[in-house]
């Protein structure tokens, strides 16, 4: 493709001109005006002798308060074959229309598309265009001094606070320069009323301020400037009314006010460019004119054949929209069959500018007339009111003149809405078994219409969607507008005596409820076999959410396949017989469990803003059901501490008890607190702050302990007694004279007593609260030697033993 337009540039003579005229390509009528942001993406005048090309460019827009965005359409353009996908404010833009121009054998290009709906989301701020890479040929362009590029983005507004104006854009790529002095461009379909604040916008391409060599613009042949930044004799000259700049380097972007330069009644403009030196492409244009028409469209509804052949009952709809004036009262409206006139009525009332009037009539049909004909409908079609758009007039209908009879509606045709939007995939072919009750003779077809059924016409697809939101009611009666609209219009073709009759119905869809998934239910369980008791129950309000419970009821499945069964009879034959009896009282079969909650609409279940009911819809939501394990700790030892002051008072460290408590469990998958009574361990409050340095607060003293795993919440309440000051008997255990030597130590300690009288056990923990080593100590010996050479250098308990009294003492090992 890059070697077919090679040699297409290379064969065009030096100086040719190729370009697209200027022409209208969209027209807004209303309380509108036009604004305009952009930028060049030239550093300096193409004069200057550095041949570059920006990546980007940004500008601002700042519509006021009460201005409110109708239409954005971005142009972008530079000297170069064309860039057509381009980037605004980093989202993807691709061309929907794309310009061209040749100039001396070089290509230059511009390209339209719209950006409404960026500009909508982003609103007031800054917009960056970025994106377009012409880099590539750019010193082709240089030596010229033709090199360019640049953006602008036209708006068009809403502002209540404006007359009624005829805002039209006209774009194209049409050029002056040294060897095409003159462009005439000629502005139609204009509808001037007044001259008040009219204005008129240009985006061009490619001027120089440094070149002002026999350059004028001609506004229906005046001569016109807007000082001081466009001169007279310097049209386009790098500016931007808009923004006052003079630095918008090779692109213009002006406005001019055509006060005095159009007249009341003008439906063209006419504009003169000239030129002897610099290179100029006009690329829009864009006009404001105070206007006050109206602009009649008429539309058939809905079409109705009496059962005698020999009349027609018309639903139709006058609209003014396209419009900057009410449409009168009175003007005419005709029906023809084909090209003979069958009645005529007029408008009753005013029709607002935007507005629309609904009527029914009734059009007899002469004997003669044939069985197949156009219905024509004509507004204002003798041209005694001025519009804005005098092509847009007549309607055309096709009617077929066939005797059939129209049923009773038949039974709604229901279904439950998947994502709540209002409409939904029907399968008509439901209804056919109800419609022919097993007739062979029968044959249905589907249809919009009724004018469509009655004719056989457009047939709708077997998974129809909705035309009205919730609920599609056909109008049966023929005195109401829309007659013959609205549901589906079942023809039914019978083969035996070709006889044809309509069964209209409602298609009807109810709102589906969304339950929200639960979180798992978790239980600890009691004697750790992995079964609990479970109240499934208490989950109904998490998975309601904002549905009223009144009309949404819950069953809970084991079996998924189950749950799909009975919510898919919810609606016609309801079956909730396999769901589980008793969900407040329901225990695991295994562990983790998935319990399947079937939330179905009952006969009071409604989901705003859907009026329907939405009985028999469902949703099916999984429930986790989690038994955990309740910690298998080890029970504490008992804590005698005799300082010797006889007060029954002391420091206990409770902490030594930890590893004993945890056994072989991991201390970082558990907390261990301490409390001083069971109720305060149980509602795990009022813990013991300081447990390392505890005193007893009587003697002996009650400590519970509360062992909690930190990733299931599961708990275990244990106890212990801590004593003070025991009072040693003869024949106890002598706690008085106990020694330790030496501690620390770093082979062997002595544990001695001169007080023993029954044997007595001493055992050795770690600070997990493994046993390691255990002795016995006969009284008559009075002492035992242990060797701990063997441990690694720590902390290890002491288990001293005897008459049923047990002390625990801290052994240091270095």
């Amino acid at each position: 493709m890059k070697k077919f337009l090679l040699l297409f540039i290379l064969n065009i003579s030096s100086v040719s001109v190729f370009a697209q005229p200027i022409d209208l390509t969209q027209q807004f009528n209303g309380q509108y005006d036009f604004t305009a942001i952009g930028n060049t993406l030239n550093e300096f005048e193409n004069q200057n002798p550095t041949c570059t090309i920006l990546s980007q460019s940004s500008a601002t827009l700042s519509l006021s308060t009460g201005q409110t965005l109708v239409s954005a359409k971005l142009y972008w353009s530079g000297s170069a074959v064309g860039d057509f996908d381009v980037k605004l404010n980093g989202i993807d833009v691709s061309a929907e229309r794309t310009f061209s121009l040749v100039y001396s054998g070089k290509p230059y290009f511009a390209a339209n598309a719209d950006v409404t709906a960026i500009v909508e989301t982003n609103g007031n701020g800054n917009y960056t265009f970025s994106d377009m890479d012409i880099s590539g040929g750019l010193f082709a362009y240089c030596d010229g001094g033709t090199n360019y590029g640049g953006w602008s983005i036209i708006v068009v507004y809403e502002d209540p606070a404006l007359l009624w104006n005829q805002i039209s854009l006209f774009d194209g790529l049409e050029a002056v320069s040294a060897t095409n002095n003159t462009l005439d461009i000629h502005l139609t379909n204009i509808d001037a009323k007044s001259d008040i604040l009219a204005k008129i916008g240009f985006l061009a391409w490619e001027g120089d301020q440094q070149i002002a060599n026999g350059e004028s613009l001609f506004i229906n042949n005046s001569l016109v400037s807007n000082l001081p930044l466009n001169p007279s004799n310097n049209a386009f000259n790098g500016t931007n009314s808009y923004t006052n700049s003079n630095t918008l380097y090779n692109m213009d972007l002006d406005y001019y006010e055509l006060t005095g330069l159009i007249q009341p009644g003008d439906t063209q403009i006419d504009i003169k460019l000239t030129s002897q030196q610099d290179f100029i492409m006009v690329n829009n244009i864009i006009t404001s004119v105070n206007s006050e028409l109206p602009d009649a469209t008429i539309a058939i509804d809905g079409v109705t054949v009496s059962p005698q052949l020999d009349e027609i009952y018309a639903t139709y709809t006058v609209s003014n929209v396209n419009s900057t004036n009410v449409l009168p009262a009175n003007t005419s409206v005709r029906f023809y069959a084909d090209n003979v006139l069958l009645a005529e009525d007029f408008t009753n009332q005013e029709i607002p500018i935007g507005g629309t009037l609904t009527n029914l009539i009734t059009i007899p049909i002469p004997v003669g007339t044939p069985s197949n004909f156009a219905l024509v409908a004509v507004i204002d079609g003798d041209g005694m009111i001025p519009e804005t758009n005098e092509g847009n007039n007549e309607y055309v209908f096709p009617i077929v003149l066939q005797y059939i009879d129209i049923e009773d509606p038949a039974a709604n045709l229901i279904v439950c809405d998947d994502d709540n939007d209002g409409f939904q995939a029907f399968d008509l072919s439901i209804q056919t078994p109800l419609i022919t009750q097993g007739d062979p003779n029968l044959t249905v077809t589907y249809h919009k219409t009724l004018t469509d059924a009655q004719n056989g016409d457009l047939p709708v697809v077997n998974l129809y969607v909705n035309d009205q939101r919730f609920y599609d009611a056909p109008i049966t009666d023929s005195q109401l507008p829309g007659f013959g609209t609205g549901g589906i219009w079942a023809r039914v073709k019978n083969s035996s005596n070709n006889e044809i009759s309509i069964v209209p119905f409602a298609l009807e869809v109810r709102a589906t409820p969304v339950g929200n998934t639960p979180a798992p239910l978790r239980v600890c369980d009691d004697n750790n076999d992995g079964f609990a008791l479970f109240n499934l129950s208490i989950v109904e309000s998490e998975v309601l959410g904002s549905l009223n419970p009144v009309g949404f009821d819950l069953y809970y499945y084991e079996d998924f396949s189950q749950a799909i069964a009975a919510g898919d009879v919810a609606m016609t034959n309801p079956d909730f017989s396999q769901a589980i009896s008793s969900p407040l009282n329901f225990v695991n079969t295994t562990n983790p469990q998935t319990i399947y909650i079937l939330l179905v609409a009952n006969a009071s279940g409604t989901i705003p803003p859907n009026p329907n009911s939405s009985q028999g819809c469902y949703d099916i939501v999984e429930l986790q059901l989690i038994v955990n394990d309740t910690p298998p700790i080890t029970q504490p030892i008992d804590l005698i501490i005799n300082d010797g002051d006889g007060d029954d008072f002391a420091i206990f460290d409770l902490t030594v008890n930890i590893p004993v408590i945890l056994g072989s469990l991991n201390p970082a998958n558990y907390v261990v607190s301490f409390y001083e009574t069971e109720a305060n361990a149980q509602n795990n409050e009022f813990v013991i702050a300081n447990p390392a340095v505890y005193q007893n607060l009587t003697n002996p003293q009650l400590i519970y302990t509360r062992v909690e795993n930190i990733n299931s919440g599961c708990f275990e309440i244990a106890s212990f007694e801590i004593e003070a000051d025991k009072t040693i008997s003869v024949g106890s255990f002598a706690f008085e004279d106990l020694s330790i030597s030496p501690n620390p130590t770093s082979k062997s300690f002595t544990v001695q007593s001169s007080q023993l009288v029954s044997e007595t056990s001493i055992l050795i923990y770690d600070v997990q609260g493994k046993l390691l080593f255990s002795e016995k100590m006969l009284p008559q010996n009075g002492l035992v030697t242990m060797n701990v050479s063997s441990l690694e250098n720590g902390v290890y308990f002491l288990k001293i033993a005897s008459e049923g009294n047990t002390v625990v003492k801290k052994l240091l090992k270095n």
